[in-house]
């Protein structure tokens, strides 16, 4: 009677056990990508399914069910983890394909069913000849899952709703799952994207969304694939696209709301972003208001080449009889170094050089430089950076200018003034800020207006003859500045 009751103890542990084993099986974020719908006499959806497995040591089978509508409650048994047979999968008429990943031979053996042609149990298979299949190994210990090109049948009208359900097992055989299999829902038509790189200085993305319904879409954009890193528009950017019913101002692209039409193909962007270490393609996460069922991505591929190098910013400043240049990089490439430049009697002078910091010239990083120059010069000095590359080629930076030695520091300095040729060089005071720059005549017009100023100096030209008010205003304190400006016959 002991040992009985001992087996039966036993026996109990052990399927304690096995379900703390099912319940720690995990299968998580999924993700629906590259939706691509094909019209005809029939209809098809192909897309790439995404998973994080993680609880399931030694996993071995992955099996995918893609179905239409609910599955029934017996599908996967009573104890919610059995395989589906043969005859049961035949009898859901709803299931559209089944995806059976055998990990130890890195392949997929595949099966898809004509939905509603096989009410006596008899299915149509097709071979999913283009189905590809990859596992990478995250960080926490859990496997990346990528299943590409699906291809399913759905109706030619109306939204097509489906779900997968996902499950696992560590066995040398597929009899039943060590969890429960974890369901994720999609829409596989609302909204169909499409997207294209512009190879542009900076890069700038554009897609495309094919919605069904009027209705609102939300989009973010990220530089890698698990879509953790948003990309970064160039400071200042403004959208006013299709889409927007005012202009949107764009730091980074992160749950950006735009508007579409009813049955609708249109088309937003451009989109320019800041160059990103390591990026190459972009990643776009698209949801519609109205639809939970699934946040739709796409990847956006750039066969661009290579960026040279992107100045992030250049300063110049004065310290007593010094002046300190400072300048950043964000990307660069074939890279030999920089040249300091000083404007001398109105020849640019060569007055340093500074190495490359990125090995071998060239980097994906932010990389700081600086160069401080023994300047007495009285009056006003130009500054700009020469960048240049491996093969000789060179390209420059915006020109700043810095006060005479002994000259007392003001808000802001004309130069010339007058001026003969309509243009003038603005230096404002060496501190951090942003300002707007309104230039009158002297019935009090705006001839021109610049916002949103950051660089210490600007140059304004293609002024007429005649005499004129410049009205600075710091955006930071709200203090403004106003002097007068005068320009001869040319």
């Amino acid at each position: 009677m002991k040992k009985i009751l001992f087996a039966l103890f036993l026996l109990a542990s052990f399927s304690l056990l096995s379900k703390v084993n099912a319940q720690n099986c995990k299968i998580s974020q999924p993700v629906i990508s590259n939706i691509s719908v094909t019209n005809g006499a029939t209809c098809s959806a192909t897309f790439t399914l995404e998973y994080d497995l993680s609880g399931n040591s030694g996993n071995k089978y992955n099996v995918i069910y893609i179905y239409s509508g609910t599955l029934s409650n017996t599908f996967f048994g009573t104890s919610g983890t059995d395989v589906p047979s043969t005859a049961t999968i035949n009898a859901a008429t709803n299931v559209l394909a089944t995806i059976e990943i055998d990990k130890a031979i890195l392949s997929t053996t595949s099966t898809t069913y004509d939905a509603g042609t096989n009410p006596n149990g008899t299915p149509n298979p097709t071979s999913f000849k283009t189905l590809s299949y990859s596992s990478t190994l995250n960080a926490d210990g859990s496997q990346r899952f990528r299943i590409s090109n699906i291809t399913v049948p759905i109706s030619c009208s109306g939204s097509a709703d489906l779900s997968a359900a996902i499950g696992s097992t560590n066995q040398n055989a597929l009899r039943d799952f060590q969890c429960t299999p974890t369901k994720v829902s999609f829409r596989v038509n609302d909204p169909i994207l499409r997207g294209q790189m512009t190879c542009n200085t900076p890069r700038s993305f554009t897609f495309a969304a094919n919605t069904i319904n009027a209705t609102q879409i939300t989009f973010s954009a990220y530089s890698d694939a698990a879509r953790t890193k948003l990309l970064q528009a160039p400071a200042g950017f403004t959208y006013s696209g299709y889409g927007t019913t005012s202009p949107i101002a764009i730091d980074f692209y992160s749950n950006i709301t735009l508007n579409t039409e009813a049955n609708s193909n249109l088309s937003f962007g451009p989109f320019p972003y800041r160059n990103v270490s390591g990026s190459t393609d972009v990643y776009l996460s698209v949801s519609v208001t109205g639809n939970t069922l699934n946040t739709n991505s796409l990847q956006i591929s750039n066969s661009c080449s290579p960026l040279p190098v992107i100045f992030t910013s250049f300063n110049a400043a004065r310290s007593n009889d010094k002046v300190n240049l400072t300048w950043e990089t964000s990307s660069e490439v074939n890279n030999r170094g920089f040249n300091v430049q000083r404007n001398v009697n109105g020849v640019w002078k060569n007055v340093g050089f500074v190495f490359s910091r990125a090995e071998n010239g060239n980097s994906g990083s932010t990389l700081s430089y600086s160069f401080p120059e023994v300047n007495t010069e009285k009056g006003i000095s130009q500054y700009r950076i020469e960048q240049v590359d491996m093969d000789g080629r060179a390209k420059y930076t915006d020109i700043r200018s810095v006060r005479g030695l002994g000259e007392v520091s003001t808000k802001m300095s004309l130069f010339p003034n007058p001026t003969a040729n309509g243009k003038v060089n603005l230096l404002f005071e060496n501190t951090v800020s942003k300002r707007d720059v309104i230039v009158s005549d002297i019935s009090g017009r705006i001839v021109k207006q610049i916002k949103g100023v950051v660089s210490n100096s600007l140059v304004i030209d293609n002024l007429s003859e005649g005499v004129y008010s410049v009205q600075v205003t710091d955006l930071i304190n709200a203090q403004t500045t106003v002097q007068k400006l005068v320009v001869t016959k040319r």
